[in-house]
């Protein structure tokens, strides 16, 4: 990884790249063994969707905090955390809901929503 990025960075990327790489196999099991109708399997690509590109949007902004110093650093690694914990939460409700039918946590869905803006 980037030497010159630090911890912070390396850490960001790591998870976020672990994430991209679980979107890939919850789209496989998306498109080959959840049995739902149409709208299930839609909203369950809408999760792995929002949740690989926050993913890459994460790393991008882990990418430019080693392009940046001070305040500037941090704002950018808070912004990669919140993209990628916002993407996680969201996506995590929308898969729970598909798979159960039933929603667990009233209000989580929006405030993953809202993480994903923030970032």
């Amino acid at each position: 990884m980037n030497t010159r990025g630090g911890r912070g960075t390396d850490i960001l990327i790591a998870f976020a790249a672990i994430v991209a790489a679980s979107c890939v196999a919850l789209g496989a099991y998306g498109s080959h063994v959840l049995e739902a109708d149409a709208d299930i399997k839609l909203m369950w690509d809408k999760g792995v969707t929002y949740q690989m590109w926050h993913s890459l949007g994460a790393i991008a902004a882990a990418w430019l905090a080693t392009q940046r110093h001070g305040k500037a650093r941090v704002l950018a690694l808070n912004a990669g955390w919140a993209m990628l914990l916002g993407g996680l939460v969201f996506a995590s409700i929308l898969y729970h809901f598909a798979i159960h039918s039933t929603i667990y946590m009233y209000g989580v869905a929006p405030m993953g929503g809202y993480m994903m803006m923030a970032g």
